[in-house]
């Protein structure tokens, strides 16, 4: 065992949003926009209604055998692909964009959701299978959000002049800043583990897409995880009949902002932005389409009229992109889904397609919340002992977090809360018999008294800075454990830090730990403490 775990409630983690608190706990809001509680319970009825939705299982499982060609695929995932083609199989699917070398923690912790679950579901309904399932996300084309990881204190970042698609992007260029992390990583049986797949990752590949599908894959192969590229000519030809109804009769974006509507009324801003078409020209480049009427409809410099634009992409379906409106509808035609694991933010736009998903008579899965994990070393868990705190003090802001320790640290009692109750409760008397005198002197009475206040007030602030001053050295260790545990700006460890400094320690054992610590359909936040 490397880890114990402590369960924390999400209510009691500042950095998470009101909205993602508000999911979940199940917030009755937002019951209008999910179709399943996200229980383990309720999989009985998600698996009965998905059975009765029909799925392409031969063109999914050619399409997937053929993507593995080019990959060291393991028995167990081979074993999960091909038995996609029986129609008691099913899938539970997270997704994340091709971030360099998987970017920060959540990358690997979502799909150590979707492998935790998988087994559970497995185990609790034999009479149907269930796959972990992997979207790569790469016809996205916001490279600066997948081009940089942090590691050691250090930014590692991929510089490119190519545009579009960063699957389709050639992995050219990458050979400094691979060469950069190797080196960091230093020597060692794990490192040099984690350096022959990189190297193998790219050499075997043909794409920066191709290079993270090889790397994933060497990773999370031993647990049967099935890794799908969605740009594919053959699923998007499924797809086309969705993209043309939403070039005819512009349904997406009615649908989905009805829900956003919806949503505002109880509270919950508006995500994505809805257009009149919703879907990306997949060139050289990847464009835009842009609906300038009902009848005429953009391409970058180029112009079509609707029955142009329609023919042009019938033709051509591979050069259908999906939008983030459509996203959703793509992934649930072709996989035989039972549920999507995502984060707050992703969860956040799945409640928005609800209600075209009900129109296009298309199955909505169940959303869950991925895990979310923060792992405490054995360092900052004895400095945090040594200050007499705990990891939750860490949650806290700096400042808060300071003053804390201060107080603990102190002999005298800096608190003066009780002082000031004592003032106020005499000045309330002042106010009584001065107001009996004269009515204008109850407000000088309290005027008097606000004053007094913020003199106490000050005197607390000095008492405090001063206190910090003669416990600098502890402060000092709380505030490395702090930027150690929560980098990038006070965020949490999952959104910054890269996986690579556990697996150096453990190697393939941490992956096995993780998964076993995962389990989305426990709500709650969980602290991993180094044993």
């Amino acid at each position: 065992m490397i880890y114990t775990r402590k369960d924390v409630s999400f209510e009691d983690i500042p950095q998470l949003s009101d909205r993602d608190k508000a999911y979940q706990r199940g917030d009755e809001r937002l019951r209008p926009f999910i179709k399943y509680p996200a229980s383990f319970e309720s999989f009985g009825q998600v698996l009965k209604d998905r059975s009765s939705y029909s799925t392409d299982r031969d063109l999914l499982v050619s399409t997937l055998l053929k993507q593995y060609d080019d990959l060291d695929a393991s028995e167990a995932t081979l074993a999960n692909i091909k038995s996609l083609g029986y129609e008691n199989t099913f899938t539970i699917i997270t997704a994340h964009q091709p971030s360099l070398l998987t970017g920060p923690l959540y990358f690997i912790i979502k799909i150590c959701s979707v492998i935790s679950l998988s087994k559970k579901l497995n185990e609790a309904h034999p009479d149907y299978k269930v796959v972990p399932v992997f979207v790569t996300g790469g016809e996205d084309h916001d490279f600066e959000e997948i081009a940089t990881l942090h590691m050691f204190n250090k930014d590692f970042t991929w510089e490119t002049d190519q545009k579009g698609s960063t699957g389709r992007m050639s992995h050219d260029g990458l050979d400094n800043i691979l060469s950069n992390v190797k080196e960091v990583l230093g020597s060692g049986e794990q490192a040099e583990e984690l350096k022959e797949i990189i190297s193998k990752s790219q050499s075997a590949s043909q794409s920066y897409g191709g290079f993270m599908v090889y790397f994933v894959n060497e990773l999370f192969k031993k647990y049967g995880l099935v890794i799908a590229n969605m740009d594919n000519p053959g699923f998007k030809a499924k797809l086309l009949p969705y993209v043309i109804k939403d070039i005819e009769n512009k349904e997406s974006i009615k649908s989905v902002e009805a829900d956003q509507d919806a949503l505002e009324a109880a509270g919950f801003k508006r995500q994505a932005h809805a257009r009149k078409v919703n879907f990306f020209y997949m060139g050289k480049d990847r464009i835009r389409v842009v609906a300038e009427d009902d009848e005429s409809y953009s391409i970058g410099d180029d112009t079509y009229t609707k029955d142009q634009l329609i023919a042009l992409i019938s033709e051509q379906p591979g050069s259908i992109s999906p939008n983030v409106i459509l996203r959703p509808i793509y992934q649930e035609l072709i996989m035989p889904n039972l549920a999507y694991i995502g984060g707050g933010g992703e969860l956040a736009y799945w409640v928005e397609r609800k209600r075209l998903f009900d129109l296009w008579e298309l199955p909505f899965p169940m959303l869950i919340r991925r895990d979310s994990l923060h792992i405490v070393d054995k360092k900052t868990e004895k400095t945090l002992t040594g200050a007499q705190m705990n990891i939750m003090d860490l949650f806290q802001r700096e400042e808060q977090l300071f003053g804390q320790y201060a107080r603990l640290q102190s002999d005298a009692e800096i608190d003066l809360s009780d002082e000031k109750k004592a003032i106020e409760e005499i000045f309330n008397q002042l106010k009584e018999r001065a107001s009996k005198i004269d009515p204008t002197l109850g407000k000088t009475a309290l005027s008097e008294a606000s004053k007094a206040i913020k003199s106490l007030d000050y005197l607390q602030s000095k008492m405090l800075k001063a206190e910090k001053t003669k416990n600098e050295v502890g402060i000092n260790k709380l505030r490395k454990a702090k930027h150690k545990l929560f980098p990038g700006n006070d965020g949490l460890q999952e959104r910054y830090d890269n996986f690579m400094p556990f697996y150096l320690r453990y190697g393939q054992d941490w992956i096995d730990e993780i998964i076993e610590h995962c389990d989305p359909m426990n709500k709650n936040f969980k602290i991993l403490t180094e044993v």
